[in-house]
C-alpha cells in the first residue's frame, strides 16, 4: 500500500492507499465440478482508486451546504460496484476458443548427410536452453541375455562426463524404454558447448572399460534401482506387459543383481557399437539460443560422425487377450489390478477419441474410476495410454484390499461395459477434453515440455501439425465417438487381467485362472 496524495477538479487534496494489485486471466476457464464456464477481466485494481475518488468528486456537494453522504460511504459503493464490474462472470454457454491458446512454438528440423536429425524450437524464456541427445538404444533393444545392460551403459556414460574430463560440462545421461537420452540445462551461449560434449560422450574410448571404476559404480547403481521393490501398481503394470508382450521388448521381466553385476566392459562397449550409431540419433535444442551457432555446432561436432547401428530393430510381439494371470506375493497387503490390451498408434485418426475416452475412464478426479463407490477403498486408480515406438497399449491400474479383489475387477469391467452401450454425456466428455487440452498447454510453456513433445514427434514419425492441430482435434471429439472407440478397442475378449498380491486371497475370488506364474 503507498500513501498517494491526489487533487481532483482543483478541489482540496486528500490523501488514499493504491492497493498494488492486479486480477488477470488470460483466457476462459471451466469449473471441473460444475461444468460451468467464467471469464474475469484483466484489470488492475491500482487503478480503480483514481476513478473511483474521481467519481466521488462528481458527487462531492460544491459548497458547505450539509453533506447528504458521507465521503467515506460513497468509497465504499463506488469501490464494490468497480470490483463487481472486475469479477463479473461471463455467458455460462461461452466455450473456450481454441485459437485464443496458446500452442507449441515453430520447429526447425534439419537432418544432416550422416543421418542425424537436428530438431531446434528457438523462443525467448529466461535466457537458458535445454539440449537433448537422444539414441534409439532403450531397454527394448536388449535381448534376453542383455536385461539391464542398457540402463548400466547409461550410467557408466554419465560417470564418464565427469569423471574423464574434469572442468568439463556434465551430461545427465538416462534410459527409457526406447532410447537413451543425454541432457543438460545450459546457458544460452552454451547450448553450442552441450553439443560438442555430448557428441565427446557418445565418442568416448571403448578400451579397458573393466578397468575403470566407473563401470563398478554403474552396475552398483543399475542393481540398486531395477531390484528395488516397486509399488504394487508399478509391479502390476511391469507383469501386465510381460503378459501382452510375451516376455520380449516392452515386456521383459527385470534382471536379477547377479545378472547387473555379472556385465563386462566388454558388454557394455558391445551395446554401444551395435546401438550407438548416427542412423539412430536425434539432437533437440529448446529455448533461449542461436539457432545458426546450434546447427554450425550441429554439423561440425555431429555430422562427421560415422557409422550405422547393427544391432536388430524392434520386432514387437503380442499375446492373445483374455487371460486372468495371478502374480504371487504373499506378503503384500494390497492387491493390484491391471487391465489392458495393446491398441492404436498416435498417428492413428481414432487415437484422440481414445486419449479422451481413456481420460474419462481414469485421468483425473472426475473420472469414472475416481468417482466410483465401489473402490472408494483404493488406492489412486487410473487409466493410461502408454505409447512406445512400436506399439501403444491401454491400461487401468486399481490397488485395492484383497478382500476387494473381485468387486475391484467388476468395477472396472462395469465401467468399460457401461460406456459400450450408452454414449457419455457431454459434459463429461467436456471435462476430459479440458483436462488433455490443460496438460498440452501446460508442456507446452516449459523447455523439457516441448523437448518430450519433438521426441513424440520423431518417435512416431509425426509432423509438426499434430501438436498445432492438437486442441482441436481433441475438442471435435464427440460423445458418440467415445462411444465407438470403447466398443472397437477396449472390448472384454481383448482385455488381459493380471493380479499382483497374496494368490491364497485373490485364486477364491477369480475364476478362472487360467494361469499362475511364479
Amino acid at each position: 500500500m503507498r500513501d498517494r496524495q491526489t487533487a481532483i477538479d482543483g478541489n482540496p487534496r486528500y490523501r488514499f492507499c493504491a492497493p498494488a494489485l492486479y486480477v488477470t486471466s488470460t483466457s476462459p476457464s471451466r469449473d471441473s465440478w460444475s461444468g460451468r464456464s467464467s471469464s474475469y477481466v484483466s484489470v488492475p485494481l491500482l487503478s480503480l482508486p483514481a476513478h473511483v475518488c474521481w467519481i466521488a468528486s462528481l458527487l462531492r456537494p460544491r459548497s458547505s451546504a450539509p453533506r447528504f453522504m458521507s465521503r467515506t460511504a460513497v468509497l465504499l459503493i463506488c469501490l464494490i460496484a468497480a470490483v463487481s464490474l472486475v469479477f463479473r462472470p461471463a455467458s455460462a454457454s461461452t466455450p473456450p476458443s481454441i485459437e485464443s491458446n496458446e500452442g507449441p512454438h515453430p520447429q526447425r528440423t534439419t537432418v544432416l548427410d550422416n543421418g542425424v536429425r537436428v530438431t531446434l524450437t528457438p523462443y525467448d524464456t529466461d535466457g537458458r536452453a535445454t539440449v537433448r541427445f537422444v539414441i534409439e538404444a532403450g531397454t527394448a533393444y536388449e535381448s534376453q541375455s542383455e536385461a539391464g545392460l542398457a540402463d548400466v551403459t547409461a550410467r557408466w556414460l554419465r560417470l564418464q562426463s565427469t569423471s574423464d574430463a574434469p572442468g568439463e560440462m556434465a551430461v545427465d545421461v538416462t534410459v527409457t524404454s526406447d532410447a537413451m537420452v543425454f541432457s543438460s540445462d545450459v546457458a544460452a551461449s552454451a547450448a553450442p558447448v552441450a553439443i560438442r560434449r555430448m557428441r565427446q560422450l557418445v565418442n568416448t574410448s571403448l578400451d579397458d572399460i573393466s578397468e575403470r571404476s566407473a563401470l563398478d559404480s554403474a552396475r552398483t547403481h543399475a542393481a540398486q534401482v531395477l531390484t528395488h521393490s516397486p509399488s504394487p501398481q508399478a509391479d502390476a503394470r511391469q507383469q501386465l506387459r510381460r503378459t501382452m508382450y510375451q516376455d520380449e521388448t516392452y515386456g521383459r521381466p527385470l534382471p536379477s543383481q547377479a545378472q547387473i553385476r555379472g556385465f563386462t566392459g566388454a558388454d557394455v562397449a558391445s551395446f554401444i557399437r551395435r546401438h550407438v550409431a548416427p542412423d539412430r540419433a536425434s539432437l533437440y535444442v529448446t529455448g533461449s539460443f542461436r539457432p545458426s551457432d546450434a546447427i554450425e555446432s550441429a554439423r561440425k561436432h555431429l555430422g562427421t560422425w560415422k557409422g550405422t547401428a547393427s544391432g536388430l530393430p524392434l520386432q514387437v510381439t503380442t499375446g492373445p487377450g483374455g487371460d486372468v494371470t495371478v502374480i504371487d506375493r504373499p506378503n503384500r497387503s494390497q492387491v493390484a489390478v491391471a487391465i489392458g490390451t495393446p491398441t492404436v498408434a498416435p498417428g492413428h485418426t481414432d487415437y484422440a477419441a481414445l486419449q479422451v475416452a481413456t481420460t474419462l475412464i481414469g485421468g483425473g478426479h472426475t473420472s469414472r474410476l475416481a468417482q466410483s463407490t465401489s473402490l472408494a477403498s483404493t488406492s489412486s486408480p487410473y487409466s493410461l495410454l502408454v505409447p512406445h515406438r512400436e506399439t501403444t497399449y491401454w491400461t487401468a491400474v486399481v490397488a485395492t484390499r484383497p478382500t476387494q479383489t473381485r468387486p475391484a475387477v467388476q468395477t472396472v469391467r462395469a465401467i468399460l461395459e457401461e460406456l459400450r452401450n450408452t454414449a457419455p454425456d457431454s459434459s463429461s466428455v467436456y471435462r476430459a477434453q479440458t483436462v488433455l487440452v490443460d496438460r498440452f498447454l501446460m508442456q507446452s510453456s516449459t523447455r523439457d515440455g516441448l523437448a518430450d513433445q519433438m521426441m513424440f514427434l520423431n518417435r512416431h514419425g509425426l509432423d509438426e501439425s499434430y501438436f498445432l492441430k492438437y486442441q482441436a482435434r481433441i475438442r471435435s471429439v464427440r460423445p458418440q465417438d467415445v462411444q465407438r472407440v470403447v466398443r472397437q478397442y477396449l472390448a472384454p475378449s481383448d482385455l488381459s487381467i493380471v493380479l499382483t498380491g497374496p494368490a491364497r486371497l485373490i485364486q477364491p475370488q477369480i475364476a478362472p485362472v487360467r494361469r499362475q506364474m511364479p
